[in-house]
């Protein structure tokens, strides 16, 4: 096996003949982040801008969770379910933790 041979433009090293040129990084085999570039490339144009949250949807938020501790406990996950009934289709990257912050935030500035 020759190292300093020259494959057309390429350089012929011991790692060109085992399979692990790049044309495309000319850096050694496709990691798996780089594979999937194109994949995650395409997601991330489905992903929304943040939005802020209205007045409206933050006195629901209060609303849950005065609804919950009055009839049931301070329970941050019964409270998600109480708004995820609400807002059925809204925000739907929230999950019970998120939304307990989003209320911390709420209590604590306004």
């Amino acid at each position: 096996m020759e190292s300093s041979g020259v494959m057309g433009n390429r350089l012929r090293t011991p790692r060109t003949e085992e399979g692990y040129y790049n044309e495309a990084t000319q850096s050694g085999p496709i990691t798996h982040n780089q594979s999937h570039q194109a994949q995650n490339a395409a997601e991330l144009t489905e992903v929304k801008q943040r939005r802020a949250w209205t007045r409206n949807e933050m006195r629901e938020v209060i609303w849950c969770y005065m609804y919950c501790r009055q009839l049931f406990t301070e329970n941050y996950k019964k409270m998600y379910e109480i708004w995820r009934q609400l807002k059925t289709e809204s925000r739907m990257y929230m999950d019970a933790k998120k939304l307990t912050n989003q209320k911390n935030y709420i209590m604590k500035h306004n």
